[in-house]
């Protein structure tokens, strides 16, 4: 059996393919940014490496691949602390899966995201 790793960054979220929808909000751009992070095709220097917008793929103040996963859970910035934090005070584990699919972590998300950034 051959081992494929397309859609790895998907399944570790959503395990199960379904057509239910994963997250729905009334505000558009909301839901634009979440389902980007959710997908792992957002703006952040490791995806724009792989489609050949991005030297590196870098984070530039850690110098990690700059992944949803890295930017949300690993990296020095608002987004992070906020919801390790909230996480901390909801008793619930910091995962991927876990912060893009709970509501109460995912306005924590949206909430310190910089409107400017490339997300």
């Amino acid at each position: 059996m051959i081992e494929c790793s397309t859609g790895e960054h998907y399944k570790a979220i959503e395990s199960l393919v379904s057509g239910k929808v994963k997250f729905a909000s009334t505000n558009r751009r909301k839901e634009i940014t979440i389902t980007r992070l959710r997908l792992g095709k957002c703006r952040l220097n490791a995806y724009l490496k792989e489609i050949s917008s991005h030297l590196g793929g870098l984070c530039e103040s850690c110098h990690s691949a700059e992944t949803a996963e890295h930017f949300l859970l690993h990296c020095h910035n608002r987004v992070c602390e906020s919801l390790r934090n909230t996480c901390r005070k909801l008793n619930v584990e910091p995962k991927l899966a876990t912060v893009l699919s709970d509501h109460r972590l995912i306005k924590v998300i949206y909430r310190n995201l910089d409107k400017n950034r490339r997300i």
